[in-house]
């Protein structure tokens, strides 16, 4: 009867050690879904950063031709907001 009991004991420490292994695999399976969701924000933000330099450049690109084309600004006021929109 004795060994009876122990083996139960047994079982229920088995028991609770294979719940305590599924509640520790639930918090891994959340942290690398919460890891997954950060890396998916850092790499967007990164790709929102890199669109924003391509159309800057695309539109210094057309307003810099745009001054070269020109021979004579048409007055004082367009030059000076030309030069502030490529500084930009």
């Amino acid at each position: 009867m004795n060994r009876l009991c122990a083996l139960v004991a047994e079982m229920n420490r088995l028991c609770a050690l294979v719940a305590e292994m599924n509640r520790l695999c639930a918090l891994v399976a959340e942290m690398n879904r919460l890891c997954a969701m950060v890396e998916d924000k850092c790499l967007n933000h990164f790709k929102n950063i890199l669109k924003t330099r391509e159309v800057q450049s695309t539109l210094d690109r057309f307003l810099t031709s745009l001054l070269a084309k020109r021979q004579k600004p048409a007055t004082e006021e367009e030059e000076t907001y030309l030069e502030q929109t490529l500084k930009i």
